[in-house]
């Protein structure tokens, strides 16, 4: 009530799942009309569809544009063709496998075996998600993101930093 109240140009969201459409109830049924921005909105339950259209967008887990994205994306609908688009999990999940397996292929079993494999791996994997550049750390840097908006009761991708 007191965000709404000092009517703000708009609004940067944090939530998840059905935290998020109480949110976007409440703001509605306050009289709240402008945009929401947010990190991961694909992740957010929208409540209702006609009034969020066109106001929620934000960065996104991305790069599934690629053919390695379009190849899982194509494998999912055959399985489940009634489901959804699939989440991020989806993609991400499936490099993870992938340069698991990848790893075992070129090291071996054990995890000391895996574990020195994985770097050289990495290097030359180009997946679902883009390519996969890790810091000295072994973590994940400057992952593709997709630019998202939901329009017309879905997200859809309209931009992609790579």
């Amino acid at each position: 009530q007191a965000i709404i109240a000092a009517e703000p140009d708009a609004l940067v969201g944090v939530g998840y799942g059905d935290d998020s459409r109480t949110v976007f109830k409440n703001a509605r049924e306050l009289g709240f009309d402008a945009p929401w921005y947010a990190a991961y909105p694909s992740i957010f339950a929208v409540e209702n569809e006609e009034w969020m259209d066109g106001k929620l967008s934000g960065v996104d887990n991305g790069g599934y544009a690629n053919d390695g994205g379009a190849a899982v994306l194509a494998a999912y609908k055959a399985k489940w063709p009634d489901e959804d688009e699939p989440l991020a999990h989806i993609y991400y999940g499936y490099d993870a496998m992938m340069v698991l397996a990848k790893a075992i292929e070129a090291g071996g079993v054990e995890s000391a075996e895996i574990a020195e494999a994985l770097p050289s791996v990495v290097q030359s994997y180009v997946g679902a998600t883009g390519k996969i550049v890790w810091d000295d750390r072994g973590q994940r840097i400057d992952p593709p993101l997709d630019i998202i908006e939901y329009k017309g009761g879905k997200f859809e991708t309209v931009g992609t930093i790579e």
